[in-house]
């Protein structure tokens, strides 16, 4: 269910084939934003990345156990009960106490590692790049997060879990008081496995219902707590790095209140260079279609990248000279001409046999 928003083609609308409404000015800021760092030339910035040094890091997921809790502590139907007398199609996302759509499910539960991380971040959820990435905070908050991380020398070594893995946007009180006594076990196995195996040196609360939640969560564990009102987003990072001065072994260091692209560490095998860079790249829509239909924007920089001129063995010629060197079809190429530039006999045992080679390669 995923369309090109007319005029934009850098933009994928997704959620439904409909034409939902959309903040054109943030479409457009989103466009022209530029990542906090560079990456090399030789990456092809739409794709994966291919060289040597990123290629193979990547973050292969939380492992079994830990994908059982988060999996296995959810009441889907319970989470995405509707509001008394309420439909979507008559109230739109307001019908959910979740606001965020049943067809998106549970997603970005976490980012970073569950090995013995230095901090664990409990962070409320933040905007909805996590839809694409299927990782906590990717967007402008968690590039803002992991530049205080280095700032603190922390670097990769920390893990963001989420109060609840749905998007809440503009949800009320009730809406949270509802959602978090539902689930409250979630919440709970996670840090109880989690601190049962690990120390962190400190913990951040991220937002008002993470820090609400997170002295329960850690019980009898004496372990620093930093916490973020959710003021703005600079202002946060530059207050929490103050405050994570004051713990014995990171006294003088200072925080910058900058962006950082979320490292490759964090992302999954398939995520593009460009993910997780240049603030936010997902927004919701407006209209009635408000918590289902998003919009994802590529940026500018990677889209429009010029070919550094050292790419002689581009993976796409390298392909179309497989196909050549073992006479199978080229791209677009009718089956009767292809029969034809071969001069075979275009029986249907003989095309079978080919068929049979060409998907067998």
């Amino acid at each position: 269910s995923a369309s090109r928003m007319p005029g934009n083609n850098n933009v994928i609308i997704f959620g439904t084939r409909e034409s939902p409404q959309y903040d054109k000015k943030k479409i457009i800021e989103m466009t022209k934003a530029l990542p906090a760092e560079q990456f090399p030339e030789e990456e092809l910035f739409i794709a994966r990345p291919r060289t040597e040094k990123l290629r193979y890091v990547f973050d292969a997921g939380p492992g079994e156990k830990f994908a059982r809790i988060m999996k296995e502590n959810l009441d889907m139907k319970k989470i995405f009960q509707l509001k008394p007398g309420m439909t979507f199609e008559a109230n739109g996302i307001d019908a959910y106490y979740v606001k965020s759509h049943p067809d998106h499910g549970d997603f970005g539960h976490y980012r970073g590692t569950f090995k013995s991380p230095k901090v664990v971040v409990l962070a409320d959820p933040h905007g909805y790049d996590d839809l694409i990435t299927s990782r906590a905070l990717t967007g402008t908050r968690g590039q803002h997060l992991h530049r205080l991380m280095k700032d603190m020398g922390i670097n990769d070594q920390y893990l963001v879990i989420k109060t609840i893995p749905f998007g809440m946007d503009q949800a009320s009180l009730d809406d949270w008081k509802y959602l978090l006594s539902v689930t409250k076990n979630y919440r709970q196995n996670i840090f109880k496995e989690l601190l049962a195996e690990s120390t962190p040196d400190f913990i951040i609360a991220d937002g008002p219902v993470a820090k609400d939640e997170i002295r329960s969560l850690v019980g009898d564990k004496i372990v620093p707590i930093v916490f973020m009102n959710r003021k703005s987003v600079s202002e946060d990072m530059l207050e929490a790095g103050t405050e994570i001065a004051k713990i014995p072994g990171f006294k003088g260091l200072t925080a910058s209140g900058k962006m950082a692209n979320i490292p490759r560490s964090h992302l999954s095998f398939y995520a593009r260079v460009w993910e997780g860079t240049s603030g936010d790249r997902v927004i919701n829509a407006l209209d009635k279609w408000r918590g289902m239909a998003f919009a994802e924007a590529a940026p500018e920089w990677a889209y429009k990248q010029k070919s550094s001129g050292d790419n002689k063995a581009d993976d796409g010629v390298i392909l179309i000279e497989k196909l050549e060197d073992n006479n199978f079809p080229m791209p677009g190429e009718e089956i009767p001409k292809y029969l034809k530039r071969l001069n075979v006999d275009p029986s249907l045992s003989w095309y079978k046999s080919v068929l049979d080679q060409f998907f067998a390669a």
